[in-house]
């Protein structure tokens, strides 16, 4: 968010780049722990020393974590503008909790989802700003990069996810093609990131931030 700020011109706008800023740590911090208790069996196989699974963290105190910090983002995000709000409360953080219980072992679905969501926080922070313009390019990487990663996250947690019965995209097409698509999106987003520089549309820096 502060890159994004940056990109806007608004860093001196303190008030408003906190508020950005807490609201999007708060609605991370709840899809997370949300995330953890609904992963708890994946994690005892795939990430066993997690708080979960290691029994540092109790499950109904994640998921009081979680509905905490969904609270705490929403009533900050109604400082925003109106725009903020309709991304923040009505379209983001309902998308955290439909991905992290129903959307999430959905082959690509899922991982488009949560890349969609990355991405949003772009358009959100401009929002804020009320200059939405600029951030479209920089939401378009994240997406893009948000979901390689997401794909190769899937591919090394195979095990775990098998054995809950979830249909990732490297358990339904095979290892192969999920490397292989990997590789593609990687590829087009590298190439991607120049695209604004060549045009003009973001400095150098910016596009790399």
């Amino acid at each position: 968010m502060i890159i994004a700020s940056a990109i806007l011109g608004t860093l001196s706008e303190t008030d408003t780049l906190l508020l950005v800023m807490a609201v999007v740590m708060c609605f991370t911090g709840a899809a997370n722990s949300l995330n953890d208790v609904v992963d708890f069996e994946i994690d005892k196989i795939n990430r066993p020393l997690r708080p979960l699974p290691s029994g540092f963290v109790q499950k109904r105190t994640a998921l009081f974590i979680s509905i905490l910090l969904f609270s705490i983002g929403t009533l900050l995000c109604l400082e925003l503008s109106e725009t903020a709000k309709v991304i923040g409360i009505v379209i983001a953080m309902p998308f955290m909790v439909v991905y992290t219980k129903f959307l999430k072992g959905i082959p690509l679905v899922g991982n488009i989802t949560i890349a969609f969501i990355l991405g949003l926080s772009f358009l959100f922070c401009g929002a804020s700003f009320n200059n939405m313009s600029p951030m479209w390019i920089p939401m378009i990487l994240a997406f893009g990069l948000t979901l390689v990663r997401e794909l190769v996250k899937d591919i090394a947690d195979m095990e775990g996810d098998k054995s809950t019965d979830l249909r990732t995209f490297p358990i339904t097409a095979g290892i192969e093609k999920a490397i292989q698509l990997s590789i593609f999106l990687s590829a087009c987003i590298g190439v991607g990131a120049f695209i604004p520089y060549l045009y003009g549309t973001l400095e150098f820096g910016m596009v790399f931030c």
